[in-house]
C-alpha cells in the first residue's frame, strides 16, 4: 500500500514541527517547565497542564523519537477504543 508511506511522511514532517516548537518555548522558559520535560522525559509529564494536550502525537507525547508504523496503528487503535467509548 503507497498511502502509509505518505501518511508515515507527513506525520514525520509534522512531529518535527512540534518538536522544533517545543525547542524554541523551551528556550523561552526557565527550567524546570512542561516544555523541558517534553524534550527530557516524558514520565515525569503532568498530562493534566493545560498546554499538554496541544503537544499531544499520535496518542502520546514522544516528540523525540521518529514516526513508526507500530507508532500508526497504536494511535488508530486508540483512536477507535475512544470513539466506541464515547458512544
Amino acid at each position: 500500500m503507497t498511502t502509509l508511506p505518505r501518511v508515515s511522511a507527513v506525520l514525520e514532517l509534522w512531529r518535527r514541527v512540534l518538536l522544533e516548537e517545543v525547542r524554541v518555548l523551551a528556550s523561552l522558559h526557565k527550567p524546570p517547565s512542561i516544555f523541558h520535560t517534553l524534550l527530557d522525559d516524558v514520565r515525569f509529564l503532568d498530562e493534566r497542564h493545560a498546554v499538554a494536550e496541544q503537544f499531544k502525537f499520535l496518542g502520546d507525547w514522544q516528540l523525540q523519537r521518529p514516526v513508526v508504523p507500530a507508532q500508526l496503528e497504536l494511535s488508530k487503535m486508540r483512536y477507535y477504543q475512544n470513539a466506541i467509548q464515547t458512544k
